[in-house]
């Protein structure tokens, strides 16, 4: 078997005719040569150099034979999954998120880094982790395929850059993707996180059957994005969070956005926090009250698991907050009609609670409800969705001529 192809430079996968294969392959998970035949309409004589080009180079494998009688066994092949890999980064105002995975989403290695206030110093950590990963998984830095990053908004994918995000104090203007380029010299993509999600579910999770779909994003703040057939849908303002910015209380407190009133200041973690402590304050009958040495410091993970207890007032505060939330969706949906919602983030990871009084309240308020089946569900890969989404969109990228989803 011939060495590592470098796919990130296009030096081999020139013919798209050998993308088209290994892109059904990696969808159909294993096929035979007379199913690839018949998906693709490739001559057989074509398929067959096409299929030991790709073997030779180590992406394409046999997995055996298929039928267990007397007739004529064919030969499964299947995407050579360990061969390739890449690295997919989320960045957050707490904490950094770095893992390797191949192109199964299979993960190698994870780390969770502090997210410093200095860019130039936290750039140069996840570079250093990077090589760390590569180091202690036996990988040189040029076998990766790339480094994918989900990031919060604002920012410019196409110039690889954040935009001053507004939860990540003394980023502004930071050329992340050429900083990380010039350290490492492999390819490196940046999207909004949300984007990274939804890619990883429609490559990955629970979206792969689905052309039209939601991924949405509660944890901190509100991300969200749109899969609408089968092309992600972009949005034109350097940002991706429309839906936790919609007006829903026209008397409310002012949000960091500017505006009054917007859904995530009343449906996300420290809105629930803020409501549980006020609770506290007018002397509501609490579990957890007892169990803090200091009300102030409690958590959004506390409330959740209190209120799986039957917390009274934990139970009150996430079921306030999640009926919030979903008459905002149910009013997104009316828009933008997905087949599906996914529904990801740390408060739906912690608050089954939360979850299904959401999807209770949208289900209850969505337009034509006899004649829309709509699934709601929560992300697959839970707190690794959007470091493994964006190890996606370099895998994506890869196939970008024809995927299904577009770049």
């Amino acid at each position: 078997m011939k060495g590592i192809v470098n796919l990130s430079s296009s030096t081999y996968l020139k013919n798209i005719q050998d993308k088209i294969v290994l892109d059904v392959v990696r969808r159909q998970g294993a096929v035979t040569r007379a199913d690839l035949a018949e998906i693709t309409n490739i001559p057989l004589s074509t398929l067959t150099r096409i299929i030991d080009g790709l073997a030779e180079n180590g992406l394409l494998q046999e997995s055996g034979t298929t039928g267990s009688g007397r007739g004529r066994k064919q030969i499964v092949l299947e995407l050579n999954y360990a061969r390739y890999k890449a690295i997919g980064i989320e960045i957050t105002r707490k904490i950094t998120k770095v893992a390797l995975l191949d192109i199964g989403a299979n993960v190698y290695d994870y780390r969770v880094l502090e997210t410093l206030s200095d860019p130039e110093v936290m750039i140069d950590h996840i570079c250093q982790k990077i090589a760390e990963i590569c180091v202690d998984q036996d990988i040189a830095l040029e076998e990766l395929l790339g480094v994918g990053i989900g990031a919060p908004g604002p920012l410019d994918r196409n110039t690889g850059t954040l935009l001053s995000p507004v939860r990540l104090t003394g980023w502004g203007e930071v050329e992340i993707v050429n900083k990380i380029k010039a350290a490492l010299g492999v390819e490196v993509k940046l999207d909004f996180a949300a984007t990274a999600a939804a890619t990883g579910e429609k490559w990955y999770g629970v979206g792969k059957e689905y052309d039209n779909l939601v991924y949405i994003n509660i944890s901190g703040g509100i991300g969200c994005s749109v899969v609408s057939h089968n092309q992600m849908m972009r949005m034109s303002n350097y940002d991706a969070n429309a839906l936790g910015h919609m007006v829903i209380d026209l008397k409310g407190e002012k949000c960091e956005c500017g505006n009054f009133g917007c859904l995530e200041l009343l449906t996300c973690e420290n809105a629930i926090v803020q409501s549980f402590l006020q609770l506290l304050s007018q002397d509501h009958p609490s579990l957890l009250r007892s169990a803090l040495l200091d009300s102030n410091q409690v958590t959004f993970n506390e409330i959740a698991s209190f209120a799986d207890r039957g917390d009274i007032a934990c139970v009150k505060t996430i079921s306030e907050a999640a009926t919030i939330f979903g008459t905002g969706l149910a009013n997104f949906i009316n828009i933008v009609n997905p087949q599906m919602v996914i529904l990801g983030g740390n408060v739906i990871d912690q608050s089954n609670l939360y979850f299904n009084i959401a999807v209770h309240v949208a289900q209850n308020k969505i337009l034509n409800k006899s004649g829309r089946e709509i699934a709601f569900v929560k992300s697959k890969h839970s707190e690794r969705t959007i470091p493994i989404g964006a190890g996606a969109m370099i895998f994506e990228h890869l196939f970008s001529e024809f995927s299904t989803l577009a770049y």
